[in-house]
């Protein structure tokens, strides 16, 4: 079950995800919700839809919440969190500290984000503190954003360098 496997991840550290091909439709599929300090994603395609009717925050395509990398990897479903802060087609929100910077190389989400509150991004929600960069990535889905700070690729961006990245979706707020 997608819950348990992707859940479990939460309260460790230091662990890496690799090779990760989901696709199931589950709802409330919420991946990772947290993923946790000190992950690791590549070569990783998600095709299950994320939906999250609550009012939480950090929901993203293969991660909500991240620090470290994420790297050649890929969200085709939509991402639906309607009342949740920080929602993003790959991940929610990314952040770090001065060892443990985060960088998103070689990736994409081709999902459509709805989100009616605070940060969405068709590849990134919020890419907050000591997010180094976002590198040779993009976005191709829409962005639905009802509330504050809503971009085709990066929702709300603090810290990170954006090289080499194009998003051609529609943007609306």
């Amino acid at each position: 079950e997608v819950q348990k496997k992707t859940s479990a991840l939460s309260d460790k550290l230091n662990q890496q995800i690799k090779n990760l091909n989901l696709e199931n439709n589950v709802k409330y599929a919420y991946i990772g919700g947290y993923v946790g300090s000190g992950y690791s994603i590549s070569g990783c395609v998600n095709n299950t839809e994320i939906v999250y009717e609550g009012d939480g925050r950090l929901i993203g395509g293969l991660a909500g919440n991240l620090v470290n990398t994420i790297n050649n990897s890929s969200n085709h479903a939509k991402v639906d969190a309607k009342l949740a802060d920080y929602v993003g087609g790959l991940v929610g929100y990314t952040y770090g500290d001065e060892e443990n910077q985060t960088y998103i190389t070689l990736s994409s989400s081709s999902a459509t984000v709805q989100n009616d509150s605070f940060g969405a991004g068709g590849l990134v929600g919020y890419a907050g503190y000591y997010t180094s960069s976002i590198t040779k990535s993009w976005s191709t889905g829409d962005v639905i954003g009802g509330g504050t700070y809503t971009g085709g690729l990066v929702g709300y961006n603090t810290s990170a360098s954006i090289y080499n990245c194009y998003t051609t979706g529609k943007v609306s707020s």
